[in-house]
Formats: structure tokens, C-alpha cells, sequence
């Protein structure tokens, strides 16, 4: 019974280790933008993404990365590639982590950091071994949405 009990305990301690860890990247995804106009699949082995229209008169595009974590503009011209540990980061991340890259069908490509969104990371609430920081909400209104750990929302800019 004392086995059993100790058995118990550990699977236990175990799965709650698990849920305070970042997801395991997945090697397809597909992704839509919020009006359902473009959708994109992207492969890790091959590493592209193809942005197809839903509607007939549109171009398809593809760009040359693979997007774990992604969202479309409604007019299939950006897609940003945010990161995919969802809203937990490294404990020892700095000003210059990577939170997202937005890619433009022209082939413009921004990058978004940790200290660009924070401006004081001692402030982000600590987990047993990550920090929350907040989340990718979509592209729209001209920029990046981010919902930060606090509930606020920033815009970062396509451009």
C-alpha cells in the first residue's frame, strides 16, 4: 500500500511539472485569418508556408519559414509568427527574446522583442520555472495584437 501511495504521489508532482512547461512544437499548422479570406499551412520538414485565398481573384503567396504559432491579416498580405511556448518564456529571458516575427507579402520582415512589448521585465510574474508574459491575439487594425500578462493590449505596428 506504501508503494502504491508513494507511486501515486510522484505521477502526481509529475503532471504539475508538466503544466508549468511551454507546449511541444507541433510540425504542421494551419491558420486562418479572423475573416476566414486566407488560410496558411506551414510544415516544419519542409519549412514553408503557403497563404491560399478563400475566394476566388486572389493570389496565393508563400514565404520560406515555418510558422508554428501563426495569424493572417484578413487581406492575406501579413502573416506574424509569434512564439510558441504560448504566454510562458525562459526564466532567464531577456530584452531581446523573440515574441513574434511579421512577415509582409512584399517581403518586408519585422522583429518583435521582449523589451519591445515590457518595458521593465522584473515585473512579469514567475511560475516555478518560466515567466508569463501574455499572448498573440491576431493581426488586425494595422498591426499585431498582444495581450499582455496584466490583461492590457499593445498594437505593434505591421511595418
Amino acid at each position: 500500500m506504501k508503494r502504491i501511495f508513494h507511486f501515486l504521489l510522484l505521477a502526481s508532482a509529475w503532471t504539475l511539472a508538466q503544466a508549468d512547461e511551454p507546449i511541444t512544437p507541433s510540425s504542421m499548422t494551419t491558420f486562418c485569418s479572423p475573416a476566414q479570406t486566407f488560410c496558411a499551412s506551414s510544415s516544419r520538414s519542409t519549412n514553408v508556408t503557403v497563404i491560399n485565398p478563400q475566394r476566388s481573384g486572389e493570389r496565393s503567396w508563400t514565404l520560406n519559414e515555418f510558422v508554428q504559432s501563426g495569424f493572417l491579416s484578413d487581406d492575406g498580405n501579413w502573416v506574424a509568427s509569434c512564439y510558441g511556448g504560448l504566454d510562458l518564456i525562459p526564466s532567464d529571458a531577456g530584452r531581446d527574446f523573440l515574441i513574434a516575427v511579421i512577415y509582409g507579402r512584399d517581403g518586408s520582415k519585422k522583429v518583435v522583442r521582449l523589451g519591445e512589448i515590457f518595458s521593465d521585465l522584473g515585473k512579469l510574474p514567475e511560475t516555478v520555472s518560466h515567466k508569463q508574459w501574455g499572448l498573440c491575439r491576431g493581426v488586425s487594425d494595422g498591426g499585431l495584437k498582444v495581450k499582455k500578462y496584466d490583461g492590457s493590449v499593445v498594437v505593434i505596428p505591421l511595418k
